[in-house]
């Protein structure tokens, strides 16, 4: 990137922070123009303990269209013994100020009755009244030898301020004024704090007791609540639904639930504990003979990875069968780094046939160029040499790594195929990875299939027995993570596969060799790296080492001592203009090169690399829609 776009790009991200900054700050400015400009709240009790409650709200959009309110009325209440009980509610009706009914919808909760008022298109501003009724049967509790109603006037859950709230409580039927009484609290969840104002009256004996409540500046998330004892025999009470707790065997599925996939897991383990390897071999300086990179590479990982691959290059190009050409390209203001692939050799009478698979895969005609198509890619390179063209011109194929991206897939997957082969022809493991996790997947399913019924059984319970039991948050969300438990341990286990499958003796020691390599690549320092191999004298073997390091994850640490004798390794060709390719350079090339190609087909592997306000229930509340 230029630098005039670089300046550009920081330019608009800088300008586009305070923007983003403020886009929350808008919605929140959007949402409290609105307000509840009153609430006047109508409770008659009747002396059969029907509650009958009437809400005149008047709501203010502002300049905001919305489509109406919605009014959340709690259903589950405790008592000062905390038992909790559901209460009923019926006869809802929604009107306008006129008497025009309101289009509108219910939905019950688990522990809430949501009115939805108005219609599906926003079309409302302004000031608006709305009208809701509704009968409670069964909020009238027995409590030490009195009865007790004890209601959030408005809920804790509105989402704007209300100016002013008047709540008149009309006792029908009751004459018994001075053995009443009443307590209203309003705030947070928990205040203390006493309503502005609170009166008792009655006009006379055969006219019904008034608790006339006035409250003003209610912030959004306050709670009024009221609270009312009356002598016991006063109101003919109902019977209470009172909520049971969970049954014991609900927790019980709970815990098999969450259970039987961890066996499941256990036992798909098991089935792919190797031999007892021991540590890394401290004897290994060298790879284990007759072991390719390829092959190394899946008695490690029990998979071919696309760097089990870049080493298997990086092997044959030591081996003078590949040669990698690096130039530059240029449009307009930028550079670009090209590769081309160059096959030296024709005969593949000293490989073997999963390597000469690799070649054939790598210079497959249809990534191959012809020489002159070679030729006129590099000569846009400002720093071209003539020895470039002539090894083009005694090489046997020419590859443009460009047109291997994206399309190298099903090679991969047939080079891993017959990598696999190799392994198990070679009595490395017990069986291809995917027998054994085919296997692991019959063994297992089982426990999964039963883990399902069971929380599909928990489920069905609790959705179809919240009127009856107390059902908490802790429940709920328990049930929840019955499920994701189930789903977290299923795709764990389908990861399961690198545990899959089992190697034999030989592939244990095989790997624990590897493992000793490993770690005398990761502390070889210089000293001791002089006393196994001297560069000078023969630098080839220091280089044979390399292809490992990159499948063990150290190429980058073995590629020191190789540049420490040499500039650019011998596979690799160079325009002056592009600066040369070191050994690090290359295999990071090839491994980006490796690994776009196959993706798709396989991930690939970097190389190396009665109390307070709010009492009596929970929630309730409202806002626009």
């Amino acid at each position: 990137m230029s630098i005039k776009y670089r300046v550009s790009f920081v330019k608009t991200l800088l300008l586009s922070i305070p923007v983003l900054i403020l886009i929350p700050f808008f919605f929140a400015y959007s949402y409290q123009s609105e307000k509840v400009d009153s609430v006047e709240v109508l409770i008659e009790i009747h002396a059969d303990g029907r509650v009958k409650i009437e809400e005149r709200i008047i709501y203010n959009f502002g300049d905001n269209e919305r489509r109406g309110i919605f009014r959340e009325i709690p259903l589950v209440f405790s008592t000062a013994d905390r038992e909790k009980f559901r209460v009923d509610i019926s006869d809802i009706e929604v009107y306008q100020e006129n008497g025009t009914p309101y289009e509108y919808d219910t939905k019950e909760g688990l522990n809430f009755l949501r009115i939805d008022v108005g219609g599906d298109v926003p079309e409302l501003t302004g000031r608006h009244m709305y009208i809701i009724e509704y009968v409670v049967n069964g909020a009238m509790v027995d409590q030490d030898e009195s009865l007790v109603f004890h209601w959030n006037v408005i809920g804790l859950d509105w989402e704007v301020p209300i100016t002013r709230l008047s709540s008149e409580v009309r006792l029908l039927g009751i004459v018994d004024f001075d053995s009443m009484e009443v307590e209203c609290k309003t705030g947070f969840w928990g205040s203390s704090k006493l309503c502005d104002s609170v009166e008792i009256f009655a006009s006379g004996t055969s006219s019904p007791i008034v608790v006339l409540v006035q409250q003003s500046d209610i912030l959004p998330g306050e709670a009024v609540t009221l609270y009312l004892s009356l002598p016991e025999g006063t109101v003919i009470t109902q019977e209470l639904n009172r909520l049971e707790e969970l049954p014991w065997f609900i927790y019980i599925l709970i815990i098999v639930t969450a259970l039987l996939p961890l066996l499941a897991i256990r036992k798909i383990y098991k089935m792919g504990v190797n031999p007892k390897e021991g540590g890394p071999d401290p004897r290994k300086f060298e790879p284990p003979i007759g072991v390719s990179p390829l092959l190394a590479g899946i008695i490690l990982k029990r998979d071919t990875e696309s760097a089990h691959l870049v080493a298997e290059l990086i092997n044959l190009a030591i081996r003078g069968y590949i040669k990698i050409v690096h130039f530059q390209t240029k449009r307009l203001f930028f550079s670009k780094s090209r590769y081309l692939y160059l096959k030296t050799k024709d005969d593949y009478a000293d490989i073997s046939k999963e390597k000469v698979m690799v070649m054939d895969a790598i210079f497959h005609p249809f990534f191959a160029i012809t020489k002159d198509e070679a030729k006129k890619l590099i000569s846009g390179d400002s720093g071209i040499s003539p020895d470039l063209f002539k090894e083009i011109d005694s090489s046997f194929a020419v590859v443009d790594t460009k047109k291997m991206r994206f399309s190298f897939q099903w090679m991969f997957k047939r080079i891993s195929e017959a990598n696999e082969k190799k392994a198990l022809d070679g009595d490395f493991f017990t069986e291809s990875p995917k027998a054994g996790l085919r296997r692991g997947f019959i063994v297992s399913l089982p426990y999964f299939i039963i883990s399902l019924l069971f929380s599909g059984l928990v489920v069905f319970f609790v959705l179809n027995s919240f009127r009856q039991y107390n059902l908490d948050l802790f429940v709920i969300i328990l049930t929840i993570l019955s499920f994701a438990w189930i789903l977290i341990l299923f795709t764990f286990m389908i990861s399961l596969k690198k545990f899959m499958p089992r190697r034999t003796d030989k592939g244990a020691l095989i790997k624990k060799e590897l493992l000793g390599l490993r770690e005398y690549i990761s502390v070889a320092e210089k000293d001791r790296f002089d006393f196994h191999y001297d560069p000078r004298t023969n630098p080839k073997q220091v280089e044979r080492i390399l292809p490992f390091a990159v499948v063990l994850g150290l190429g980058h640490k073995w590629v020191k001592h190789l540049d420490n004798f040499k500039d650019e390794p011998r596979w690799c060709l160079s325009t002056s203009a592009s600066g040369g390719v070191s050994t690090l350079s290359a295999i990071r090339s090839m491994s980006s090169i490796v690994s776009t190609s196959v993706h798709g087909a396989k991930g690939g592997s970097r190389v190396g690399t009665r109390g307070g306000a709010g009492f009596g229930a929970g929630g309730g509340g409202g806002g626009s829609r």
